[in-house]
C-alpha cells in the first residue's frame, strides 16, 4: 500500500496574462504598498474574500432591519394579527415583483 503524504503548506502557481497597462498598474499598485506582484495579488484576493464576507453580513442585517421596521410601522399603525399577515405578504408580493 502506497501512501501520500501531504505538506500543510503546500503552494500552487496560478498563471495570468495581463495587458502591458494592467501589469504596469499592477506593478505600480504593488511597489506603492511596498510589495511584488505575487504578495500584491495575494493582497487583492484577501481582500475580495473578506469583501465577500461583509457583503452576506450587511444584507443579512438589511433583511433584520427591515423586519423590525416593518413591525415598528405595524404596531404604531395599530395592526391586528390577521391585518399584519395581509399586509406583509402584500409588502412581500410588491418587493418579488419589483425585483424581477
Amino acid at each position: 500500500m502506497i501512501k501520500k503524504t501531504f505538506k500543510l503548506n503546500e503552494t500552487k502557481i496560478i498563471t495570468s496574462r495581463f495587458s502591458s497597462s494592467q501589469y504596469n498598474e499592477i506593478t505600480q499598485e504593488a511597489e506603492d504598498k511596498r510589495m511584488n506582484n505575487s504578495e500584491f495579488i495575494r493582497h487583492i484576493w484577501s481582500s475580495y474574500k473578506s469583501n465577500e464576507d461583509i457583503n452576506k453580513k450587511i444584507d443579512l442585517l438589511e433583511k433584520r432591519l427591515e423586519k423590525r421596521f416593518f413591525e415598528m410601522v405595524s404596531a404604531v399603525a395599530g395592526l391586528d394579527d390577521q391585518e399584519y399577515l395581509k399586509a406583509k405578504n402584500t409588502y412581500l408580493s410588491k418587493i418579488k415583483k419589483g425585483n424581477e
